[in-house]
């Protein structure tokens, strides 16, 4: 559910800090419904961070893929971390 995405994604995710608009923080909503339990959210994790979490709510209008470079994010820092590990 919807619900269930919102809860694992405030788990793995700190937005302390407003940044540029391309780093920005965001739950994008499609209803209502979606729209208040992220709103909830949001304000749950202000008062845990004590008003230093930054994240948009907004409905959600069109999307653009990144260009390649930006692809595989996490994959591409795992595999440095690793080149990393076996030069020591």
């Amino acid at each position: 559910t919807f619900e269930d995405i919102i809860a694992e994604w405030s788990r793995m995710h700190a937005p302390v800090g407003k940044g540029k608009t391309q780093y920005r923080s965001a739950i994008f909503y499609v209803d209502e419904e979606q729209k208040k339990i992220a709103e909830d959210t949001v304000k749950a994790m202000k008062i845990y961070s004590r008003g230093n979490t930054f994240t948009d709510v907004e409905p959600v209008s069109a999307f653009y893929m990144a260009e390649d470079y930006h692809q595989d994010h996490v994959q591409k820092r795992l595999a440095k971390l690793g080149d990393l590990i076996k030069d020591d």
